[in-house]
């Protein structure tokens, strides 16, 4: 070492770790909840519709009526959808846990039926049948 001097940075490659909220912090949170108002998801589904990228007329309207969370929808399976009486069975979702690969995954309690209008269902069937 000439001078004293590091000739390369030794931090280069550190990373900073993210703080991770406990359960007991996300739930002592005051934060507002934020959601659409009906004439809002309107405006917005009409804008998916006409303006969307290939596709968001179809998967938007699902999760807004459904309530279910994108990685639930891409999960599901044709035998997850009754259609007698008209609900969609979430067992599963699609995560990415370091961005590298895509994985099944849902913890047993958190299994629901979703039960979903006639249309909404005809829209996931157009979806599934073009992916």
């Amino acid at each position: 070492m000439e001078y004293e001097l590091i000739k390369k940075n030794p931090t280069e490659f550190a990373k900073i770790p993210r703080s991770i909220d406990s359960v007991e912090d996300i739930e002592n949170k005051n934060q507002e909840i934020k959601f659409m108002e009906k004439h809002e998801l309107v405006l917005f589904l009409n804008a998916a519709k006409n303006k969307g990228l290939y596709l968001d007329n179809i998967f938007f309207p699902v999760l807004a009526y459904s309530g279910m969370r994108v990685g639930e929808f891409l999960a599901l399976k044709w035998k997850d959808i009754n259609f007698q009486e008209s609900t969609i069975n979430i067992t599963k979702t699609l995560f990415n846990p370091k961005n590298s690969s895509k994985k099944l995954k849902k913890a047993q309690k958190s299994f629901n039926s979703s039960p979903l209008k006639q249309k909404v269902l005809s829209e996931k069937l157009k979806w599934m049948s073009v992916s």
